[in-house]
């Protein structure tokens, strides 16, 4: 965020939001990425090793896979509006309305840069196991504690 404040700084915004995406998924969606997309992974590396990788990584490289392993706390600024990607979109379109006073188009955030288009063979889904679930609330904790999701991504039935 300091980096952000520098280049663009809060007093240029009449308002700020954030797309939040649960921790555990997003950390998978950057690996079947890396793994399946880019081919930067080993095509048999599990997830949980990889997981197992994060903190060394990070601490050597807090930038790696162009901040795509950041903590969100690091680059959502504190007085953004946040909203939920598992939720939908359509709370954004209903902000802006609201924010700018317009009903104009779009009325929809389309959904794109999927994994299944970006692949020819289906990718085997990966379970997030209490042991992977456990080493990424410890290293996003503050994540969790500043946007309130559950650790485990199954337990947000309610809560979205």
């Amino acid at each position: 965020e300091t980096v952000r404040r520098e280049l663009l700084p809060d007093t240029l915004f009449d308002a700020l939001f954030a797309t939040l995406r649960h921790t555990a998924t997003r950390l998978r969606s950057a690996f079947l990425f890396q793994r399946e997309v880019e081919k930067a992974l080993p095509p048999k590396l599990p997830f949980e090793q990889w997981i197992d990788t994060l903190p060394r990584t990070l601490s050597l490289d807090p930038y790696a896979l162009h901040g795509h392993l950041r903590p969100m706390t690091d680059f959502v600024p504190k007085h953004a509006v946040t909203f939920r990607v598992e939720t939908g979109l359509a709370p954004v379109v209903s902000w802006l309305d609201d924010l700018t006073g317009t009903k104009g188009s779009p009325r929809e955030i389309g959904t794109f840069n999927m994994l299944e288009t970006r692949v020819k063979t289906p990718v085997e889904p990966i379970k997030l196991t209490p042991p992977v679930l456990d080493t990424i609330a410890a290293l996003y904790a503050a994540d969790f504690e500043r946007f309130g999701y559950p650790v485990d991504p199954d337990d947000m039935q309610d809560d979205t």
